[in-house]
């Protein structure tokens, strides 16, 4: 009989502890519930801010563009692509992309502006230079960006900016 109530303590025991464990686990779900319920209204709160933003780049005409140097990956957005009549998946994020596109003529003077202003020689990235649309036409572009990341040494990694399409500006002048 001794030896079935000890077996029967033990079980009540095992029992007492897997209680403890879903209570406990029960807790860690509401709070990680209580986590998500944070970060969904933290993503609703910005979905209208970047909502704003994406319109305004829209009605603005302005393309934007996010280089990381270090990788040479440049994120094109659909307005930028589409200002130069391409689909979104026919330009590659790649720095390759951009040179391909600006005319031989201007591409020198643009890289040495660009290089002048990651080393420190130029307060801000702005050139205007030629873009072969799809349509095979030059457009005028007036380029603008600014460095928003360095590494530990100082060294420019991560630079934004945006393109506007300005050649009827250019023509008229």
């Amino acid at each position: 009989m001794q030896t079935y109530q000890s077996a029967i303590d033990q079980l009540e025991r095992e029992l007492q502890v897997e209680r403890n464990q879903r209570v406990a686990l029960q807790g860690e779900l509401q709070r990680i519930q209580q986590d998500l319920k944070s970060a969904q209204h933290s993503l609703f709160a910005l979905h209208p801010g970047k909502q704003r933003l994406v319109m305004a780049l829209e009605v603005s005409g302005l393309g934007l563009w996010d280089w990381h140097l270090a990788t040479n990956k440049i994120y094109y957005d659909s307005q930028w692509k589409l200002m130069l009549g391409y689909d979104v998946e026919e330009i590659a994020n790649q720095g390759y992309s951009f040179e391909q596109l600006v005319h031989p003529e201007d591409l020198p003077r643009v890289m040495a502006i660009f290089y002048a202003y990651l080393e420190h020689r130029r307060e801000c990235y702005q050139a205007e230079f030629r873009m072969l649309a799809k349509s095979g036409e030059w457009k005028w572009i007036l380029a603008q960006g600014k460095i928003i990341e360095w590494d530990e040494l100082g060294k420019p990694v991560r630079i934004v900016g945006t393109h506007t399409e300005i050649t009827e500006q250019k023509e008229h002048l």
